[in-house]
């Protein structure tokens, strides 16, 4: 299984908000953030979970100005520095 990581841009003020949705949806990934001030975040998922987590990101673009910049595939757990 591979881990794909989307490394985006939120809105600062709605990082938490983000944060929140995200738990609710249990399993299809989890949010860092890497830059609270400028609201750089990475969603880390997996290729099972990666479409479930896509749509939420896409349905959240309008709400709170998520910006999807890359996304990545890797080979197990790498923190996004």
């Amino acid at each position: 299984m591979k881990e794909l990581v989307y490394v985006c841009k939120v809105h600062s003020p709605q990082i938490m908000y983000v944060n929140s949705l995200l738990d609710s949806y249990e399993g299809i990934g989890i949010i860092r953030t890497v830059n609270e001030k400028t609201g750089d975040v990475v969603f880390y998922t997996t290729s099972d979970t990666a479409e479930a987590l896509e749509h939420f990101l896409l349905s959240l673009d309008q709400e709170c100005g998520i910006e999807i910049r890359e996304i990545r595939q890797q080979e197990g757990l790498e923190l996004i520095p």
